[in-house]
């Protein structure tokens, strides 16, 4: 072996110790397992366990795809808000809702992709993607061919919006296309696959962009033709891989099309409630005021939504397959544990999120944006407020999906789309644009609570409200720390954030500790990882191999 090794120098042979469970994966599943049969800490059981690891590695995995997206967001904004007048950026938000409509009517197949994945045969997964992408071909052309004749009579034709537009049909071909590939790979429980496209596409986007707009002029106009190179530029390696042994040229299914459209399709009926409340108020803030407000507003939104948001769809997209794979394979007691496991987590980190995004609201919109943009932080506390109950009712969503009561789902987001809409067309002409995050987070309220009733019919979970009360007394003594900070101290804008980020996990860590929300199994986990952090190691005799 020795001669092997002095031949080949590219080649090391680490010396292991004869016994070292740290680094077998299996005794970290057999030692949580153990603790929670001999302490008794319900609910717990071998396959509850194996999921929440699951969910827990699939987390990890996704936050790439979305946590580095989010931060070029954030650049870009910055960038963009810098570059663009108000009224240009305005425009550019107008076309990304615009696309964002679109996609959302096109979204059906993409949900229904992912829930029909697990239960149809290995040898017919083809077949379904096939079904799924010729369709899809089908009903964006169109859509974009309706679309044309709307906006033909909506704005002038050779009006900088209607040409802007034109470079959003672009971006709505590219985008769903992509979006549907991805969707392969997330079905197919590959998410590090599916964060390396995500995350490339953002970045090639991003940069192009910003080239184009800064450095040859071409204002919004560069930014969006950006968006389109993003996606164009990742699409053969995406289309590759998520057709590895397959064929898009073949055989299609109409009666998987039907079952497909029969659960999608009112999805995509309450989708269209979820882009009246997500996206639907520029189109109203545009009729009652100017561009000048929707750009202040969309900037304002975009913080606040994005950032919160994030976390969410670590969520939706890790437990997604997993909740869908869970039902099929494992049945209704798994899946109830894994839902209210889930919910848990969301609320100990939503909650802080909120809090802290609405004490440090000026000094976050200070650093990110243009001057011109700044005042637009008094609707971040309404709208972060509202991004956490959509977020929330997510896990009731899921709930309903699982069983297949998407009629449940359209009902809510209708009522919730006609509810903003109506709220929004009384108010803002009173109270000005403003009043559109209030609106929003009325109707996310109003959403949530639909939902949660609706799904507790169907398949009832228990909601973690004493995690919840713990998670609000100790994101009140975060919050109360950052005020204090505020008023205290006169830092700047990137320094009051440097300081205030640190200090508010401090805050809120030690007191939802000294709440006794962490189980002990928990505790001595997070004792683990810090230990690990800081390098720490028991003392004790070294192992040596041979003994």
């Amino acid at each position: 072996m020795e001669h092997v090794l002095a031949a080949q120098s590219h080649l090391r042979l680490p010396r292991l110790p004869s016994y070292r469970p740290q680094l077998n994966i299996i005794e970290r599943f057999w030692r949580v397992l153990r603790r929670c049969v001999n302490k008794q800490e319900a609910p717990c059981n071998g396959l509850w366990v194996i999921m929440l690891m699951r969910f827990s590695r699939d987390l990890l995995l996704y936050l790439p795809a979305l946590v580095v997206p989010a931060l070029l967001g954030f650049v870009s904004l910055s960038v963009f808000t810098r570059i663009l007048s108000v009224e240009q950026y305005g425009q550019y938000a107008l076309v990304m809702s615009t696309v964002a409509i679109l996609s959302i009517l096109l979204g059906w197949l993409h949900m229904a992709f992912i829930r029909f994945y697990p239960s149809v045969p290995e040898h017919d997964i083809s077949v379904l993607l096939r079904t799924s992408f010729w369709t899809q071909i089908v009903c964006g052309g169109c859509l974009m061919a309706l679309a044309v004749g709307v906006l033909h009579f909506l704005w002038a034709t050779n009006s900088p919006l209607q040409r802007l537009m034109q470079i959003g049909f672009v971006i709505f071909c590219s985008q769903t296309t992509f979006n549907l590939l991805a969707r392969v790979l997330q079905s197919r429980r590959l998410p590090g696959f599916y964060s390396l496209f995500v995350v490339l596409e953002k970045c090639v986007g991003l940069g192009t962009g910003v080239l184009l707009a800064v450095g040859f002029g071409w204002g919004a106009a560069g930014v969006l033709w950006g968006v389109v190179c993003g996606s164009a530029f990742m699409l053969p390696f995406l289309w590759r891989k998520a057709w590895q042994g397959m064929r898009a040229v073949g055989p299609i299914s109409l009666p998987l099309l039907r079952q497909l459209a029969v659960y999608g399709l009112p999805l995509t009926i309450g989708e269209l409630g979820s882009w009246i409340l997500n996206l639907s108020d520029r189109y109203q803030i545009k009729l009652f005021f100017s561009d000048h407000e929707v750009g202040i507003y969309a900037t304002a939104y975009m913080i606040s939504f994005h950032s919160i948001f994030l976390f969410s769809r670590v969520f939706t997209l890790a437990a997604g397959p997993l909740l869908a794979n869970t039902w099929e394979k494992h049945g209704k007691e798994a899946s109830q544990n894994l839902l209210s496991s889930i919910a848990r987590l969301y609320v100990l980190v939503g909650i802080p999120i909120v809090v802290g995004m609405s004490v440090l609201a000026h000094p976050l919109m200070a650093l990110l944006v243009g001057a011109d943009f700044t005042h637009g932080y008094t609707i971040i506390p309404w709208v972060v407020s509202g991004v956490f109950f959509l977020g929330l009712q997510q896990r009731f969503n899921s709930t309903l999906l699982l069983v297949k009561r998407t009629q449940v789902v359209m009902v809510s987001l209708i009522i919730a789309g006609v509810l903003n809409i109506g709220l929004n067309g009384w108010l803002l002409p009173i109270f000005g644009y403003q009043m559109a995050a209030v609106t929003t987070l009325v109707s996310y309220l109003v959403l949530c609570g639909v939902l949660a009733v609706a799904s507790q019919r169907h398949l009832p979970w228990p909601f973690p409200w004493a995690t919840a009360l713990r998670s609000l007394v100790a994101a009140g003594v975060m919050g109360s720390g950052l005020i204090v900070l505020l008023r205290q101290t006169a830092l700047s804008p990137l320094g009051t954030l440097s300081l205030g980020v640190p200090i508010g996990i401090v805050l809120y860590g030690v007191t939802i500790w000294a709440c006794g929300e962490m189980a002990p199994a928990e505790r001595q986990y997070v004792i683990s990882m810090i230990r690990k952090g800081l390098n720490l190691r028991p003392k004790g005799r070294e192992l040596h191999p041979g003994g």
